[in-house]
């Protein structure tokens, strides 16, 4: 069983880290923040997700296509 809560407060000196490593918070600040509601580039105005859709659209157009085709090529051969 954990012992109970003894209200000290546990200060955390952030001035003595490994050489180099500056504050945390200070490097947070300057990362490049990557957005995603926006696109990252476009082509011909459509961004990478435009054109999956497009794409996504057009090979499901083609694939009901051909097992409309075949369907219909499988029931005219069994009727005559």
């Amino acid at each position: 069983m954990s012992a109970p809560f003894s209200g000290k407060a546990v200060v955390i000196d952030r001035s003595s880290g490994p050489p180099g490593s500056g504050s945390l918070i200070e490097q947070m600040n300057q990362a490049r923040v990557v957005r995603c509601d926006e696109a990252a580039w476009r082509f011909l105005g459509l961004s990478l997700a435009g054109y999956n859709v497009l794409v996504s659209l057009m090979l499901a157009a083609i694939a009901l296509w051909g097992a409309w085709s075949t369907r219909a090529q499988g029931s005219s051969s069994v009727s005559q």
